[in-house]
């Protein structure tokens, strides 16, 4: 049918003008994650573990991720109560081997942070490249 091959066509165009902006904007998110001052990392592990790559997803973009074992608790805290629910009791992970309390873990969201910061720098580079395919 000629109108499913001129959309496959449009999405072509689309994809291939803004390829060079999805992997800019996941660089600045990148580059943003790395060097930010919500946490210390006297290891240098979790800054280490911050990764740029395309993703494997057909059409897919890049992704920005870290995979250090305790990224998601740097991001996101360690809270909530000892079976899980969200009390005031502190969680296992609280305590060290030894049963000494190690105190709860706010949020310091360094890659939502990297995002945000980023959004509308890339939301521009986007509409810019659109601009020329509909031109």
């Amino acid at each position: 049918m000629k109108s499913d091959f001129e959309i496959e066509a449009l999405l072509n165009r689309v994809r291939k003008a803004t390829e060079k902006s999805a992997e800019e904007g996941a660089e600045l998110i990148y580059n943003s994650a790395k060097n930010t001052s919500l946490f210390k990392d006297k290891s240098v592990n979790l800054r280490r573990s911050i990764k740029k790559s395309k993703s494997k997803y057909k059409n897919g973009g890049y992704v920005v991720y870290a995979d250090a074992p305790h990224a998601h608790l740097i991001e996101y805290g360690a809270r909530g109560g000892q079976d899980g629910s969200d009390t005031d009791a502190p969680p296992l992970s609280a305590f060290t081997e030894d049963g000494a309390y190690r105190g709860q873990q706010k949020p310091r969201p360094f890659m939502r942070k990297a995002k945000k910061d980023n959004e509308i720098k890339i939301q521009a580079m986007f509409e810019n490249d659109l601009k020329k395919v509909f031109k």
